[in-house]
Formats: C-alpha cells, structure tokens, sequence
C-alpha cells in the first residue's frame, strides 16, 4: 500500500507539473503572436532541422530562410599602357581572360576604333568587380571624343563613343620674329597645325629659312576648339594671315564664293597657293642645302647633292607635294627606299631614305597625299629625306625654284572685305613694333 501510494502521489505531481508548463506555453504563444516579434533559430546541423516540427503536419506554412550574397563592389583603376601592351595582355594582367578580351576587341571594332589606338603610356580608367572581372573601359580620344566599354566576360561587351560639346572661338596672335619663325610660333603658342598651313601659303613667296630676319612679325587669326571642360583640340580654319618682312606685309585671306568653296586670296585680290607644296614634310629642320659640290659623309668624296635634306625623326610623314602618278616605288642601294612622282611633262619629284613607302608603281596621288615615312635606309648617317625636284628632267633646287600656281577662279573678292582684313592685320603688326620699341619684346595676343 505504502509504495503504491508513492508511486501514485509522484504521477500525480508529474501531472500538475505538465498542466502548468503547458499553459505557459499556450501563454508564450499568444504574447509571442500578439507581439509580431520572431527570433530566427539558427540551424547549426542536420540533426536540428530534422527534430523540428513538420510545417505540412501542423497546417502552418513553412518559413523559408534564403541566404543572398551581395555582388562585389565595383572599383574604378587607371592603368598606364606599358611597352608590349595589347587589349588581351591588359585584360590578363587585371586577372580576366583571354576569351573575355577577344570580346573587348570585338567591341572596340564595332565602334570604328582601332585596337593599334592604345598609346604607350597612355592612361585608361578599368572598372573591375571582384578580382578578375572587368566590367568597364574609358579610353580618351581625338577631338574630345571618350570610348565607354560596358559588359563582362560571360555576356560579353559593348561599347559606345560620347562626344563632349565643342566651344569654337576667334583668336588672333600676333608675335615678332627674333630667331627663327618655328621658334617664334612656339613661343606664341600657336599650334603646329596652324603653322604648317601657314608655311604652305606663303610657300611660294618666301623662304621661311633665308628670307626671314629679326624685327619682321607675324599675325594669324584662326578658330580655336575647346570643349566644355577645357581639352584643346585640333585648331580650325585659318581666317587671315600676314607677315611683314622687312617693311612689306605678305598677306593671305579666305573668302568663300556663291558656290561655297573656299580660297585665299593675298593683299591685291590676287589667289594665293601653288600647284606645288613647297616642303614635302610639315615644316622642319632644312639639314643639307642644293648643292653642285658637296662632301659626302660616307664616301667621303665631293659630288653634287641634287636635293635638300630634311631632318625629322623616324616616321615623320612624307607627303607628294602636288598631284601625280607614281612613276617608281621600291629600294635602290644609295637611295635606300624611295618614290618617285610624275606631275606633269615637266615636273618630277623624288623622296629617298625612306623607312616605309606607302605607294605603289602606277598609283595616282594627289597633292598631300601620304606617301611614306622618314627613314635612314641607304647612304644616309641619320634619319631625314631627301627631296629632289626635277623640271624637263633636269635637277632644280626646290627651295628656289619658281612653282606653278594655281590659276584663278575667276571668283571676284569685295573689296571692301580685303580693305578691312587688311587694316585688321597691319593694326596687329603696328602693336607689335610699339610693344618692341617700348622694350617689352613680346608679341599681343588680341
């Protein structure tokens, strides 16, 4: 009897244990639902999620945990174009791909830009994500123009070319001449493409090597481009130009007939321009004057040096200095590479050391037209070209002989355009001779 009860009194007890505990749950609940509040329980092992409560038995949906990564955040670098550098060694060295960079080539073709565009030491912005992933390209180009590549390596890449807004503007530079006329543009800031037309329209009625001596000035008016933010781009037209030269001014003027087409007309009216470009090379260094007897620094014996030599670095362009066809193209053993242009019955010009020729036999050039680079190929002791000019196959110097000009257009200029550009440009030259004469020796820029 006595065990009986005990045993009886302890599941009597277990009973009333249970009944309280359950009620607090059935009370935990119900603050727990009314509060809207949820403490997430981690699962740490299988073990866990298989002693919880099956959702399906008690009829309550089951709650889903998702884990989402975040993506890497994507970072913006500039990288310097190194020697060796291509599209494909870039995109490896920054960890992505070889198939990837095929797919930037792909884009940079589609968007008319050459692979050959990447500069030494140039410097692109690269957008990567993660380690190895590009995700984007900025590459500056001419004339304020910016190549944006976009994309990765799995849906590979597109790219688009923005434009910045172009600001063109009148400026008009005036500076006196001490040394030389190179130097004297340089100093005035003016730019190279500025001076190199400027020397193709005097070309034919002044030596820029000889003719020039100190207190004679120059004034150009051309448009200056700017973007909005300030990159100087590739000049404009020139509007009027003028050189005064021991007490005379040279002039060259543009004005645009009824048809639309431009031409520049000098101080009386009269067209301005040659058939023949005076200078085969942008304006540069004369090295080697024509000569009847000259030593040569190889053979070391006098010989007549038929021509003018051109100091410019290797690669300089070479241009035909009037339209023509090209008579012979290819390597001679004293000549090294050269090309030789027929103009007309009586004109033939020669271009010899070059690196490259970039014409064949019986091609048709015209004036302008690029037809190799500086080189040192043949006798020759240090890059430069040598030209030659030949009239009735006869040898002539091509810095003094008379060009053919080109005839008039029978476009009649007014007047009173040509009288006021000209007291525009002697207004300039008259400032400059002031600020000389006042001791500042420098030129006005208006």
């Amino acid at each position: 009897m006595r065990v009986t009860y005990a045993v009886s009194h302890h599941r009597w007890l277990v009973f009333i244990l249970a009944t309280v505990l359950l009620q607090s749950a059935v009370i935990s609940t119900a603050l727990y639902l009314r509060s809207g509040k949820e403490t997430a329980t981690p699962l740490t092992s299988s073990e866990q999620v298989a002693s919880l409560p099956n959702a399906a038995d008690s009829g309550q949906p089951a709650a889903v945990e998702t884990h989402t990564e975040a993506a890497p955040q994507a970072k913006t670098v500039k990288y310097k174009v190194l020697p060796g550098d291509t599209l494909t060694k870039i995109w490896v060295k920054n960890g992505s791909t070889v198939a990837a960079a095929v797919s930037a080539a792909d884009a940079f073709r589609q968007a008319g830009i050459s692979l050959n565009s990447l500069r030494l030491n140039e410097e692109i912005e690269i957008t990567l994500q993660g380690e190895n992933e590009i995700v984007g390209l900025k590459k500056k180009l001419p004339e304020g123009k910016t190549l944006i590549l976009t994309g990765n390596s799995q849906d590979g890449y597109t790219a688009e070319i923005e434009q910045q807004p172009v600001i063109e503007k009148q400026r008009i530079v005036s500076y006196p001449i001490f040394n030389s006329f190179s130097l004297a543009a340089q100093e005035a800031s003016v730019p190279a493409e500025i001076t190199d037309d400027l020397v193709d329209l005097f070309s034919g009625r002044l030596d820029f090597n000889r003719d020039l001596r100190p207190g004679d000035s120059f004034t150009v008016i051309y448009n200056e481009r700017v973007t909005e933010s300030g990159e100087v781009l590739s000049p404009g037209i020139i509007k009027a130009v003028s050189i005064e030269n021991n007490g005379k001014l040279l002039a060259a003027m543009r004005h645009a007939g009824k048809d639309g087409r431009a031409v520049y007309y000098d101080e009386n009216g009269q067209p301005v321009g040659n058939y023949f470009l005076r200078y085969p090379l942008r304006f540069t260094r004369i090295s080697s004057v024509f000569s009847n007897s000259r030593f040569h620094p190889i053979l070391h014996v006098k010989r007549p040096h038929n021509g003018v030599d051109f100091a410019a670095p290797t690669g300089t362009p070479v241009r035909t200095v009037a339209d023509g066809i090209v008579e012979a193209a290819g390597y001679g053993s004293g000549t090294g590479n050269m090309v030789k242009i027929r103009h007309d019955d009586r004109y033939t010009t020669a271009y010899l050391h070059l690196s490259k020729i970039s014409v064949k036999k019986g091609a048709r050039v015209s004036r302008g037209q690029l037809i190799g680079a500086v080189g040192m190929t043949g006798l020759a002791t240090a890059p430069h070209l040598h030209f030659s000019l030949y009239h009735n196959d006869k040898f002539v110097d091509p810095l003094k002989a008379k060009l053919p000009v080109a005839p008039a257009n029978g476009v009649k200029v007014p007047p009173a355009y040509i009288t006021a550009t000209l007291q525009t440009l002697k207004a300039q030259h008259e400032m400059v001779r002031l600020a000389s004469i006042l001791g500042l020796h420098r030129g006005r820029e208006v």
